[in-house]
């Protein structure tokens, strides 16, 4: 393989992000209006050139419980610019998963990934966007 040949526009970019989802007010059981938060999920995220490939890129992400601090996952990806990079992880029996997808551009420069997070079956968190990566 060929070495690295990267501009400096790659570096590294490590992205944050907290979902706070399926919340519900249970009239029945509480007051009206009282908001009930059953899952808090984290998406760190670290996309970084890869050392032993050209135009390629390493992609690490961390989904934490945010009660517990636990890492639920931690997914790693890698690919090509301008190539997609997937991966699914999870339990059919539960309905528990994950779904990770990344792409860096052709360019190198801007990144889109998504997280989908899934539990008995159900969506319960996504974590998207596009980013600039640090010069």
């Amino acid at each position: 393989m060929r070495k690295l040949q990267v501009p400096m526009t790659i570096a590294t970019v490590v992205l944050a992000g907290a979902a706070m989802l399926a919340i519900s007010a249970d009239n029945a059981n509480s007051e009206q209006g009282k908001v009930v938060v059953s899952s808090a999920y984290g998406f760190e995220w670290q996309i970084t050139p890869l050392a032993d490939a050209e135009q390629a890129f390493d992609c690490v992400l961390k989904v934490r419980d945010l009660r517990t601090n636990e890492i639920m996952a931690q997914p790693r990806l890698r690919s090509r610019w301008g190539e997609e990079a997937q991966i699914t992880q999870g339990d059919k029996d539960t309905g528990d998963g994950l779904v990770v997808t990344v792409v860096v551009d052709e360019s190198g420069r801007t990144a889109q990934y998504r997280a989908e997070l899934m539990e008995a079956g159900h969506l319960v968190a996504v974590h998207a966007a596009t980013v600039t990566l640090a010069e």
